[in-house]
């Protein structure tokens, strides 16, 4: 059993709720007490799905919205609805101040349109992020500012024009495109900026008036066995509307870069599969950013199955008959193409090894469609990030004895923007840790040591030298692997025992001595045991 409780509802309320893209639910039908009392819904099998995903929303209840009063506007907003799914126009030029009671509102799927009002902002459009048909702002003669719309990062087209006071626009700047503005904007159709006040009066206008942070400075690298510290001059900003709100540090390392051109002809319904092998890719569990570069020549990707399976035995589909717009499938996995599973769900596998790419040309009628794999390669690349409030940022996760490449960058609502200059940092390789002995034996002349290390110090140890003393004479022996053996000792006399490890970086310091160790002659008669059966 679970409960949403919605406070406060009548039959009348002007409301919805749809669960997970389910059918939407008329509040009428799910009211279960009178005015002022809570409203309690049961929903035995959506509701915990809800609740897992996050995926929850309340439609506004009409499809429709044409406010043209102060009252309509705050009457939609105290029923908690947060998307309206159709249309949403805000007209009236003198009763209509401010458009509070929309500040739930997270969506339009149609248009929305605001104008020949008194509004001096657009604040209560604050948590507004997408609308799917146009934007029609004009005709607002007290309007000064759009941060209201600083969320707002998908629309349909765009109409900004004729607010006589409007000398404010930062807020728009994102879903045009800041910094560059057309075509990398977050507008699918038309953009009109014009006769507005200064500095809102173009997209030009509008983009120059966002400064954004200024670049961090990486002045100081310091590493540890696993570890980059970070220190850098941090960004400041002009932009009230998009403040710093941390910093993002990201440092590279190991990379592998494969290809192949086999120019394999695709068939219609005749598998293939190509194989790129990966090796020498150091280390083998950290994150890794893959991309998959694909090129074929098709004239119609439709018909294309393709999956690829990573050295782990993973197999991830990254094409099922999907359309790429046109003939061709070309491009990468997953920035310029979409793959169907996520590529970076195998970040923290194995990267050294077999990654094998198949394709089947599925054709159902009579119309022959093939074509040929032209080429395809993969790019690893070793990929260390943490974000935090300030300077210095520990990165986690490196390898001793590799360079890596680290930058720093501000986040705010802009993005991650700017990025520092690069900053080459060497993790040093280190002594092995203090070894440990573990065991000890001890034979005619001889005592035998087993020991172990914690840490290597990020390459191989070379050797290890057992030390053993009776206090005045002092003896050794050598080995490249455990167990070490230190001969030349006297029988019957009581020796104590140290260890050290020794790699390309030096030798660690002595281990812990043993417990005295006295060796004996081995004995020649027969084994008292067995004398004792045999007397039996």
């Amino acid at each position: 059993d679970q409960f949403l409780r919605i406070p406060a509802l009548t039959t009348s309320s002007a409301c919805a709720i749809s669960v997970a893209g389910e059918v939407p639910y008329d509040c009428d039908q799910i009211i279960g007490y009178n005015t002022g009392m809570r409203v309690v819904l049961r929903l035995l099998v959506l509701l915990p799905l809800l609740w897992v995903e996050g995926v929850w929303g309340v439609d506004c209840a009409s499809p429709d919205y044409d406010l043209r009063f102060q009252a309509e506007v705050d009457a939609l907003g105290a029923t908690g609805c947060d998307r309206v799914l159709g249309d949403l126009f805000v007209t009236n030029m003198s009763s209509i101040t401010n458009l509070d009671g929309l500040a739930n509102i997270t969506s339009v799927g149609g248009d929305l349109a605001i104008q020949y009002t008194s509004l001096v902002n657009v604040d209560g459009l604050i948590s507004l992020t997408s609308v799917g048909g146009y934007v029609l702002i004009r005709y607002n003669g007290a309007l000064t500012d759009l941060n209201g719309l600083v969320n707002l990062i998908d629309v349909g087209d765009v109409w900004i024009a004729s607010n006589d006071s409007l000398a404010n626009c930062q807020g728009a700047a994102l879903v045009l495109g800041w910094p560059d503005g057309p075509p990398d904007d977050n507008v699918g159709g038309t953009i009109t900026v014009e006769d507005n006040g200064i500095g809102c009066d173009s997209v030009g206008e509008v983009l120059a008036s966002v400064s954004g942070p200024t670049q961090p400075v990486i002045n100081q690298a310091t590493a540890s066995s696993n570890s980059i510290t970070l220190g850098f001059t941090s960004s400041t900003t002009t932009d009230t509307l998009f403040p710093i709100t941390g910093y993002s540090a990201s440092c590279t390392g190991s990379q592998a870069d494969v290809s192949g051109s086999p120019a394999t002809d695709l068939l219609d319904n005749t598998p293939i599969q190509e194989t790129l092998t990966v090796a020498g890719y150091d280390p083998t569990a950290v994150l890794s950013s893959i991309e998959v570069d694909i090129d074929i020549t098709h004239s119609d990707p439709t018909d294309l199955y393709i999956t690829l399976t990573t050295p782990q035995g993973t197999e991830l589909i990254l094409w099922n008959q999907g359309s790429s717009g046109g003939a061709d499938l070309v491009g990468t996995f997953p920035t310029t193409l979409t793959a169907v599973d996520s590529i970076s769900s195998v970040r923290i596998q194995t990267m050294d090894g077999d990654w094998v790419l198949f394709i089947e040309d599925f054709d159902v009628g009579p119309l022959v469609s093939e074509g040929v794999l032209n080429s395809w390669g993969i790019r690893i690349t070793e990929e260390l990030a943490r974000n935090d409030s300030g300077s210095p940022i520990e990165v986690f996760g490196a390898t001793r004895g590799r360079d890596y490449t680290c930058t720093v960058a501000p986040v705010t609502k802009l993005g991650t923007t700017p990025v520092s200059d690069p900053y080459t940092v060497y993790v040093p390789l280190e002594l092995p840790t203090v070894p440990t002995i573990t065991s000890a034996d001890y034979e005619d002349g001889k005592i035998i040591l087993i020991v172990s290390v914690s840490d290597n110090g990020g390459t191989d140890i070379t050797g290890y030298e057992a030390t053993c003393t009776d206090g005045t004479n002092t003896f050794t022996g050598t080995s490249t692997s455990s167990p070490i053996t230190v001969s030349g000792l006297t029988n019957d006399v009581a020796y104590t025992c140290t260890v050290t490890a020794t790699n390309s970086v030096g030798t660690s310091s002595a281990s812990a001595a043993t417990d005295p160790i006295t060796p004996e002659e081995a004995s020649t008669g027969l084994p008292i045991w067995l004398l004792y059966q045999a007397t039996q």
